[in-house]
Parts: C-alpha cells; sequence; structure tokens
C-alpha cells in the first residue's frame, strides 16, 4: 500500500524537526563555547577533563528536552497544509533556540547565586571537580524541564518567560533549602572534591525540576488560574517530594544515614540511590497528582 499525501507531508516534516533538532544541538555547542571561559574541545580531547563532559552531557540533554518541549503537545487540530507545518516547525524551532539561551541563564544563576562560595567554572575547569559537574549537569536538566514546561502547549512568549522566571526563582530557594536540609555543608563538601555530594544535589534538583515541570506544563488559561495550578503542583510536590523521600530512605537505608554516607564515607552509591529515589518519588507525583 503506498503512503498517502498526508503520511508523505508528517514524514517529511517529521523529518525536517530531526534534522532541526540535531542543527540546534550545534549551535547550542557553539553558544556554551561563547558563554564559557573554555573550549569545550580542548577540556574533552586534549584535557580529557570529566568533570567538563559530565557538565556538557547535562547541558546537551537540556537542550533535547527544550526542543522536545517545543515540539511536543502543540500540534494542529486535523491535517494542516504543508506550509502551516512547515511555518509551526519554524516558530517551534525559534522557540527552542530561546529556551536554549534560557539553560544558558540557568548555568549564570547557578554559578552567581546558588553556588557564591566559590566559582563553579573553576571548580570543573582547573580542578576537575566531578561533583561539581555533576551538579551543574543535574541543575542544566532542571532548568531544562522548567523551560519545556513553560513552552509546552498553547500561550505567549509572555507566559512562558515568566513560568520560567517563577521557575528558576523555585529552584534557587529549592538549593538553599536542600542545603539546610541534608544537614551537613553540601557546598563545602562538593568543593573539597566529594563527587558524591555533587551527584546527590544534582539528582535531587533534576527530582524537583520533573515537580516544576508539572506545574508548569499545558496550555495557558489565566493568570489566576495557571498561577494558582502552578502554585498547588509547586509547593505541594515538593513537600510530598521531601517527606517520602525520607520515609524511603529510611526504608532502604535502615542500618545508616544519607548524611554520614554522603559526608563522612562519600558513599557514591549511596548517592546515587538517594538521587534515584527522589527522581523516582517526583515521576511518581507527577503522573498520581
Amino acid at each position: 500500500m503506498m503512503p498517502s499525501i498526508e503520511d508523505l507531508a508528517w514524514i517529511s516534516a517529521n523529518s525536517l524537526i530531526i534534522m532541526l533538532g540535531i542543527t540546534l544541538l550545534f549551535i547550542s555547542k557553539v553558544l556554551r563555547d561563547v558563554f564559557t571561559s573554555y573550549k569545550l574541545n580542548d577540556e574533552l580531547t586534549e584535557k580529557d577533563n570529566p568533570a567538563v563532559g559530565i557538565a556538557t552531557v547535562g547541558f546537551l540533554l537540556g537542550v533535547v528536552i527544550v526542543y522536545i518541549g517545543c515540539m511536543a503537545g502543540n500540534d494542529p487540530v486535523g491535517m494542516p497544509i504543508f506550509s502551516e507545518l512547515i511555518a509551526n516547525i519554524a516558530i517551534d524551532f525559534s522557540y527552542a533556540l530561546a529556551g536554549t539561551l534560557g539553560l544558558l541563564i540557568g548555568s549564570a544563576v547557578l554559578d552567581r547565586i546558588v553556588l557564591n562560595q566559590f566559582s563553579l567554572s573553576r571548580e570543573i575547569v582547573e580542578d576537575r571537580n566531578v561533583g561539581a559537574g555533576a551538579l551543574e549537569a543535574g541543575y542544566m536538566i532542571a532548568t531544562a524541564l522548567v523551560i519545556a514546561g513553560a513552552l509546552n502547549g498553547y500561550g505567549s512568549p509572555l507566559t512562558a518567560l515568566v513560568f520560567f522566571v517563577i521557575g528558576q526563582l523555585l529552584l534557587v530557594v529549592f538549593s538553599q533549602l536542600y542545603k539546610l536540609f541534608v544537614g551537613y555543608k553540601i557546598f563545602d563538601e562538593i568543593k573539597s572534591d566529594n563527587t558524591a555530594a555533587g551527584v546527590v544535589f544534582g539528582l535531587n534538583v533534576i527530582a524537583f525540576g520533573i515537580v516544576l515541570l508539572k506545574a508548569t506544563e499545558g496550555d495557558f488559561v489565566s493568570w489566576s488560574s495557571n498561577l494558582g495550578f502552578f502554585g498547588i503542583y509547586a509547593i505541594g510536590g515538593s513537600i510530598l517530594l521531601l517527606v517520602l523521600r525520607v520515609l524511603a530512605d529510611k526504608v532502604l537505608m535502615p542500618k545508616s544515614t544519607i548524611r554520614h554516607e554522603i559526608a563522612v564515607d562519600r558513599n557514591l552509591n549511596a548517592a546515587v540511590i538517594e538521587g534515584g529515589i527522589a527522581i523516582g518519588i517526583s515521576a511518581l507525583i507527577c503522573v498520581l497528582m
């Protein structure tokens, strides 16, 4: 059976989306080189810097998440004419490009505001601090989830910008609360090359980013409706995330504490388990709430 004209149109459009996605990854790499103090190729191939590699993976995954958020969920009803389909893809690509710039802003927020005790770029580039690289990767993915939620669905550039800014503020607040919640000086641990501390922090930020994705996704209805929905999910989801994570930790690690395993033993296994639990719980919250 020969494919119909409509099938060929969708195949062509989807092929274009894939090609544009690859193009966006290339543009993102160039932009990251411009906005960082190091050259990615030098750090990855000549200096073999693992911290830069981990941070870069987080950034590129963030770009993919933003791109998917822009391209998914905005499909027109029925079969539009091909020119309209291409126009919609072009608009979505422009949003994805703007979202990539938002990722770079998120990186600056992490370096200048969240980690104001030390220079993140110095830790990653000069000290080759894998924990710092893992934290940046997690923050990039969390920021991308916020951007994807803000850009997904029908709205305007203004609504996307507002929810991006609110999401960034909440990521900063969550990072500060998490610092108090863990019971040890997590930034000092990361600075002293405690990889486990950076990994667990990065994974928990991703978990909160998943909650924020749920809070921001969907069509814009009104400021009161969407902000109310956002507040319920962001606040309620974060509280549930923290409470359920503590309970899960006690069940899975009854003979020790996460604080001791991370701060004293620098146990990377414990960090991955604790962070994985947080991400799993946040995913359950998003599906069930």
